[in-house]
């Protein structure tokens, strides 16, 4: 390898170099994901997420007791997806776990919140990301399906 063909190579390693910070500060405020992955410059732009979860019965409006949730593991397993993946990752299997542990009920909504910095005050502040409604699905008895639409936002 001639000696021009190795300077171009880090020529270009450094561009590239250069140039990922703010590429990747794009794509995580465009796309959601985690500030934490793909060569982790954003980290140092945002702080840690912090997601809060809210399981509610459409029937009576009450929330649903989130420990047997943990214990099952749907919970976390959901929360942990949410922080790498940001709206991409849905909670389908989390509604499928509640249908599971609670036969009675029919429907339920899934509220997501997550902590975020407000950029005029610079506060943390909680911002209702997402809400999802899971219908159980009384048409296949065996084993229970859910039906449900794309997240409604709410500001």
């Amino acid at each position: 390898m001639t000696f021009e063909a190795k300077e171009r190579i880090v020529v270009l390693f450094l561009v590239v170099l250069t140039a990922w910070p703010p590429v990747q500060h794009l794509l995580i405020r465009m796309t959601d994901l985690s500030p934490w992955k793909f060569a982790a410059w954003s980290m140092y732009c945002v702080p840690s997420r912090s997601i809060r979860i809210a399981v509610i019965s459409l029937k009576d409006g009450g929330q649903l007791p989130l420990d047997t949730l943990m214990e099952q593991g749907a919970y976390l397993e959901f929360i942990n997806h949410r922080k790498a993946l940001g709206r991409w990752a849905e909670p389908d299997g989390l509604a499928r776990a509640t249908f599971d542990l609670f036969p009675e009920i029919e429907g339920i909504e899934i509220i997501v919140e997550q902590a975020g910095v407000d950029r005029a005050t610079a506060m943390l502040v909680a911002e209702r990301l997402d809400q999802y409604e899971y219908h159980r699905d009384t048409r296949a008895p065996a084993a229970p399906t859910i039906s449900g639409g794309p997240p409604r936002r709410r500001p």
